[in-house]
């Protein structure tokens, strides 16, 4: 999140957005752990794929 915050104005919506987009689909992985829908390996899977 810090690289967002200190990019230029030219790169900054780019990265923005694509945090977003990462920030939600991670967000949908973890109700999903919570929900014991998928365990802690494959949470910690998916994070390491989508860094």
């Amino acid at each position: 999140m810090t690289k967002v915050y200190r990019a230029n104005d030219i790169t900054k919506p780019v990265m923005r957005m694509e945090f977003d987009s990462w920030k939600s689909k991670a967000r949908k992985q973890l109700k999903l752990y919570r929900e014991n829908k998928i365990t802690a390996d494959e949470l910690c899977k998916w994070l390491d794929e989508n860094k």
